[in-house]
C-alpha cells in the first residue's frame, strides 16, 4: 500500500532544487537565493513585452476539451501579469519505502487589454534525476516530462523530452506532427535588479503556439 504522510519544511523553490541536485550550485546567485528562501507560498508581479498566442481561435476550440487555465486565446504586447505559486514537500509511503515527493503549483494570470485569462500547472519532481513532470490546466489533460538544467549565466532552462494528452484514463502520446516542445528560460537581470523570463510553445507543423516573455519581481514570499 502507499499513502501520503506529513508534510515537511520546503523551499520557494524546492522543486527546481530538488531536480537540478548538484548543478543547482551553479544558478545565478540571485536565483538560487530566492529559490533557497523558507517559503510555501510566493507571489510576483512583471510585465511580459509579449505575451499570447496567434491561434487565438483554435486555442478557444481547445478549451472545451482541456479545461480552464490551459491555453490563453489573446495576444498583446507590455502585458501586466501575476504569478502565484505553492510549494509542498510531502512523504509518501511505497510499499516498505518512504520518498519526499516535492509538488509546485503554479497560476499565471495575463491581463491583457480586453481582460484577463490564466494560465496554471502542477510540476511534480520525478525519480529520475534532471526530470520533472507537470500537468497543464485545471484538468491536467496535457502532460509534459520536462528536463532542468542550468543554462548559461546560471539561468534556469527547461525543455520537454515527452508530451502527451491524458483523455478518459488514457495515455495518448504526442509525437511527430502531433509533438509540444516546450522552452523555458528563467534568468536574471543584473542591471534591473529582477528575474527575466521567456517561454516558448512549438509544434513542429504549426510553429509558436504560444509565447510569452519578459520580467518579473516577488512581491510577497512567505509561509501559510
Amino acid at each position: 500500500m502507499s499513502g501520503d504522510r506529513e508534510s515537511v519544511p520546503v523551499r520557494n523553490g524546492e522543486a527546481f532544487l530538488r531536480a537540478l541536485g548538484a548543478d543547482a550550485a551553479l544558478l545565478h546567485p540571485e536565483i538560487a537565493a530566492q529559490m533557497r528562501t523558507p517559503a510555501s507560498h510566493a507571489r510576483g508581479e512583471g510585465v511580459f513585452a509579449r505575451a499570447g498566442s496567434r491561434y487565438r481561435l483554435l486555442n478557444a476550440l481547445a478549451m472545451p476539451l482541456l479545461g480552464r487555465d490551459a491555453v490563453v486565446t489573446r495576444i498583446a504586447s507590455d502585458v501586466p501579469f501575476s504569478v502565484l505559486t505553492e510549494s509542498t514537500v510531502t512523504t509518501v509511503a511505497v510499499g516498505d519505502a518512504v520518498i519526499e515527493r516535492v509538488t509546485l503549483h503554479t497560476t499565471r494570470e495575463f491581463r491583457f487589454p480586453s481582460g484577463a485569462q490564466r494560465v496554471s500547472d502542477v510540476m511534480t519532481t520525478s525519480v529520475h534525476p534532471g526530470l520533472v513532470r507537470t500537468l497543464l490546466g485545471e484538468r491536467g489533460r496535457v502532460e509534459l516530462i520536462e528536463e532542468c538544467a542550468v543554462g548559461d549565466g546560471g539561468t534556469l532552462r527547461m525543455r520537454t523530452r515527452r508530451a502527451a494528452l491524458r483523455l478518459g484514463g488514457r495515455r495518448i502520446a504526442l509525437r511527430g506532427i502531433l509533438a509540444v516542445h516546450v522552452d523555458v528560460e528563467d534568468g536574471w537581470d543584473d542591471d534591473n535588479a529582477r528575474r527575466t523570463i521567456a517561454v516558448t510553445v512549438r509544434n513542429p507543423l504549426a510553429g509558436t503556439l504560444l509565447e510569452y516573455r519578459g520580467w518579473y519581481r516577488y512581491s510577497s514570499v512567505e509561509d501559510q
